[in-house]
């Protein structure tokens, strides 16, 4: 990563005391001067570009009470940047709001279908039942031969017993349970509805494809949750609303790089301040700031 311009020299970024913790605070009227110092700095920093581009953020855990709880940006999270030499992060975009979370259904993507090639689009395929395998018959337990002059029947093993070959032991076939005896079953790739999706564009089967736009290549279909703002919500302090403790986090790269995702452990810093989002207020194009914390990066570009 390499520095943006300057305009002037960079300013060292005061972190308020412990005494201005906000993940102990439920709601706090007045802003901290220590707060809006240090607020009042990173603004500065980002007026004047003093930062390295670090990359989009994605993913959030946020320590609750109760447990962990994850805020899913997906691709609209603010683009963070970082203080060269620091672990201070800046927040170079207004706050968007959180996005509606993806979750997949049971559906089959409708985008991405197919005539299915697993069962040659009939619906069906050989049962997949255990030593069944087609045949529509499943051993059952070894039993004494049944033949007329052979052990069940007389206590002694025939010797030139055509059913056991001499052995004594007889293994009956049942019908298979899966497929009631008809050694198919209904085709699980595609439920036997003879079109099964492949999370392809277009249902394309070429791997080198781009995949479906629909479902993203996961072939279903999905469905919006909306993330409540109130389930991250640590502390009020004035107008402004502090998500947190955030334990860890993921930026995403931006400009097409191709970079790998970048995942930070986060832990108390020397204060005993967590990381927390703080908003200026719960309204899309309003400042955000990360504040708190010390960073430990887990994967490296």
């Amino acid at each position: 990563m390499t520095d943006l311009p300057t305009r002037r020299p960079r300013r060292p970024i005061t972190q308020p005391p412990a005494s201005g913790q906000m993940v102990r605070t439920e709601h706090v009227d007045l802003i901290p001067a220590e707060i809006a110092q240090v607020l009042a700095q990173l603004r500065d920093v980002a007026r004047t570009k003093q930062y390295a581009l670090l990359g989009r953020l994605s993913i959030v855990n946020i320590q609750r009470p109760d447990r962990v709880k994850t805020i899913d940006f997906r691709k609209d999270g603010p683009v963070l940047g970082k203080i060269p030499g620091t672990d201070q992060l800046i927040v170079t975009s207004p706050w968007q709001g959180l996005p509606e979370k993806w979750d997949s259904t049971d559906e089959f993507c409708p985008a991405c279908l197919a005539p299915c090639d697993v069962c040659n689009a009939t619906g069906k395929k050989a049962c997949e039942g255990y030593k069944c395998g087609g045949s529509g018959k499943v051993p059952g337990p070894t039993e004494a031969c049944p033949r007329k002059g052979c052990l069940k029947l007389t206590g002694k093993v025939n010797l030139q017993c055509a059913l056991c070959k001499g052995s004594g032991n007889y293994v009956p076939f049942h019908d298979c349970t899966m497929c009631q005896g008809s050694g198919k079953m209904i085709c699980s790739s595609c439920r036997g509805t003879k079109r099964r999706p492949t999370g392809i564009r277009g249902g394309s089967l070429n791997w080198r494809d781009p995949a479906c736009e629909t479902c993203g290549g996961s072939k279903f279909n999905h469905k919006n949750i909306p993330q409540r703002i109130d389930d991250f919500v640590n502390a009020r302090v004035g107008s402004m609303i502090a998500l947190g403790p955030i334990v860890r986090f993921v930026v995403e790269s931006v400009g097409g790089s191709g970079d790998p995702p970048q995942v930070y452990d986060v832990v108390a810093d020397a204060n005993g301040q967590h990381l927390v989002l703080l908003l200026e207020e719960d309204r899309t194009g309003a400042g955000a700031y990360l504040i708190g914390g010390v960073l430990n990066l887990q994967t490296r570009r």
